[in-house]
């Protein structure tokens, strides 16, 4: 994707200043001339201005009150639990924005988001950026070019042990975060399967919550066309980070967190990326993409979607699918039961008490 600067920068605030915006967006900007931040907002001021100082941002702040004076639009990277009401509060002064996922903590908040945004004229995008992701974009033109014959089945095995940096205790509560690994890594995921293969027609869960946040989850799902896609998501232990697609005419694989890409058809196998020919060839070009680049082409789709008063790769339509999946996975949970539980126990709830979080 060009990042080529647009008709002129758009000036953007950060509000929160956690981990996704210090390893995430802060970096970005070196690769994406069309965004320039103006400002950062954290209510630990001394974060901010660390944080203002090593990526050359000219203004910090512990409100939003001065969003308007200096920027055009914002990246809203909170704990979901505030998505909605800053989002909605930000467009109602005619902000743009984008906001981290999941979109928010129900379907209820993400069409109080859409309707804001459709009565301030202003542009919301989701934090979804797998859909930038060279191997999901991949992915996706292989299914809709029937490349692999009617898809089967779909294996999705992700994850670890938790160690992403937080700067708050906030993924531990479904205060702030509404859930756990389900809402975290699985509204990508979520979003990913709806964007392939469209809306779910049943829906099966399950998780290790024992009163907290779970750890651990599974579901199984059915798509049209007699697709069928199996989950699990882990942040205990080590997954293999893959997708495995299966079809009539052959298997492909692509990895959660690089590129890599296996496509078997019949007796003709693949493991470079982007090797056939037609829409497919075009991706070849494309240089490596480090998450920082995934990141900045992100905000080039923002700013754009500005500019040309266009829509964003992820809208608040699409990233509202996943937040109402992930709903309706939470309304019909059931036990996810792991070997290390004798049956019968019961454990007892482990919810951290602390105060609303403002930092992502």
């Amino acid at each position: 994707m060009s990042r080529g600067t647009l008709e002129k920068p758009v000036k953007l605030a950060i509000v929160g200043c956690g981990a996704i915006a210090e390893h995430g967006h802060l970096p970005a900007l070196a690769h994406c001339p069309a965004v320039e931040a103006t400002l950062l907002v954290d209510r630990d001021e001394a974060r901010a201005q660390k944080l203002a100082d090593q990526y050359q941002v000219p203004n910090v702040s512990t409100t939003t009150d001065n969003v308007d004076n200096v920027a055009d639009a914002a990246v809203i990277a909170l704990p979901p639990a505030l998505h909605a009401t800053m989002a909605v509060e930000l467009m109602s002064r005619g902000i743009h924005v984008l906001v981290e996922k999941p979109m928010a903590m129900s379907s209820e908040a993400c069409d109080q988001m859409i309707a804001a945004a459709k009565q301030h004229n202003a542009t919301l995008a989701i934090g979804l950026v797998r859909r930038f992701r060279w191997a999901y974009r991949y992915a996706k033109q292989v299914i809709d070019d029937g490349i692999l014959g009617p898809v089967q089945s779909v294996t999705v095995r992700e994850g670890g042990v938790f160690d992403w940096p937080v700067a708050t205790p906030f993924f531990l509560t479904k205060q702030g975060a509404g859930g756990g690994v389900l809402a975290d890594a699985g509204a990508h995921v979520l979003d990913a399967l709806l964007w392939w293969f469209g809306d779910a027609t049943s829906i099966e869960y399950r998780d290790d919550d024992f009163g907290g946040v779970e750890a651990d989850c599974e579901l199984d799902l059915a798509f049209e066309h007699d697709t069928t896609a199996h989950v699990e998501l882990s942040r205990t232990r080590a997954m293999p980070n893959t997708t495995v697609f299966h079809g009539e005419r052959g298997v492909l694989t692509i990895a959660a967190f690089t590129n890599d890409v296996e496509l078997k058809l019949h007796n003709r196998s693949s493991t470079t990326p982007f090797a056939l020919t037609g829409n497919l060839q075009s991706m070849a070009d494309d240089t490596p993409q480090p998450h920082e680049n995934i990141m900045a082409d992100q905000l080039v789709d923002f700013a754009r979607a500005i500019q040309q008063s266009g829509h964003p790769v992820v809208s608040g339509e699409e990233g509202r699918r996943s937040v109402a999946l992930i709903e309706a996975c939470y309304a019909q949970r059931k036990r996810l039961e792991h070997a290390w539980v004798a049956e019968g126990v019961s454990l007892p709830s482990v919810e951290p008490t602390m105060s609303t979080p403002t930092t992502n």
